[in-house]
């Protein structure tokens, strides 16, 4: 599960085994940003899927937050999203193929690009850093 804050560029991505924790991990997110930003979520967008029905559309109501969910079946319109998820699930399968791992070094590997995306130049901050427009602060 990914979330991508439109300004910073800053990415975020969970591991599930199973959809049914979309919520809960959701949940964490949300008052993790709130906690590291200090702002407020206003916008959510979302695939038009079971896991973002019922109980999560009630969570957001409740929290003041926009819940935007595409048509079903058209990820491109999520697209800075989907072409993340692209570039992390392309750059784990060179990783793992590169390095001779195990697919059970999955989960690692996607951390830690999501860590040097983070942490890299990016090109529509105009060289900035994600990590840093998103907390203000250098990183090291």
């Amino acid at each position: 599960m990914t979330f991508i804050d439109d300004f910073s560029r800053k990415l975020w991505a969970f591991v599930l085994k199973t959809n049914d924790r979309v919520l809960s991990i959701f949940k964490e997110f949300h008052a993790r940003a709130k906690k590291e930003s200090g702002q407020k979520l206003k916008v959510v967008r979302t695939y038009n899927s079971d896991e973002y029905i019922g109980q999560f559309q009630l969570y957001c109501k409740n929290q003041g937050i926009k819940l935007e969910s595409t048509v079903l079946k058209t990820l491109e319109l999520n697209g800075l999203v989907e072409r993340m998820n692209q570039t992390i699930m392309e750059t784990v399968r060179s990783m793992l193929s590169h390095a001779r791992l195990l697919k059970s070094y999955w989960a690692k590997a996607m951390l830690t690009i999501v860590y040097l995306i983070n942490s890299s130049p990016s090109v529509p901050l105009k060289g900035d850093v994600p990590q840093r427009v998103w907390t203000g602060r250098n990183v090291s």
